[in-house]
């Protein structure tokens, strides 16, 4: 019987993130729907810059550890030959200065995905709250009248920020670290 139990509690969970997917398509129109999908771009293009930030350190490191490598890597060789470099010591301070700009760029690039995601999730919480908003203000006064004001305030202003902060977010996040390690891995 436990055992049985167990499979059910793992199963809901399972399902649980596809039942959030399905909600945060129905809780959306079409526009919202464009900018999740752009966003998800977005996320991807984040991914990708952070790992390859990551990517980036380790030649880094190597080449200031044993400057000999930069000719003995047949990358470094050739981006130290192609820009005529003469010392390896300048080569290591115009590979530090690059990958002080690349993250920089994928610093100010972050912030932006993160600014755009929080005009998307706000733009779905107001959408949320005039459609319930709307599902109210259209009731007739008998029934408006047999509702619980704290139930009105609770469904038209609390549960949108909720659906927000507890569904889509934390879908968005299981999202984007999933592309990170597929990225990772793959």
């Amino acid at each position: 019987f436990s055992h049985t139990m167990s499979d059910q509690l793992s199963e809901n969970k399972s399902n649980a993130f596809f039942k959030a997917l399905r909600s945060i398509h129905k809780h959306t129109n079409q526009r919202q729907k464009r900018k999740i999908g752009v966003f998800g771009i977005l996320v991807f293009i984040s991914a990708v810059l952070d790992v390859v930030g990551l990517a980036a350190v380790l030649p880094l490191i190597k080449t200031g550890s044993d400057p000999q490598i930069i000719h003995t890597n047949k990358y470094l060789s050739y981006l130290f030959n192609i820009l005529n470099f003469e010392s390896e010591n300048l080569f290591t301070l115009f590979l530090i200065g690059c990958v002080f700009i690349f993250f920089i760029f994928k610093t100010v690039f972050g912030i932006s995905v993160s600014w755009f995601q929080s005009r998307l999730t706000s733009d779905i919480a107001v959408n949320i709250t005039k459609i319930q908003f709307s599902k109210y203000y259209q009731l007739d006064f008998l029934d408006y009248n047999n509702i619980r004001s704290s139930h009105i305030i609770r469904n038209v202003f609390y549960n949108p920020t909720s659906y927000v902060q507890f569904i889509l977010q934390p879908v968005i996040t299981i999202i984007s670290e999933l592309t990170i390690v597929f990225l990772i891995i793959g």
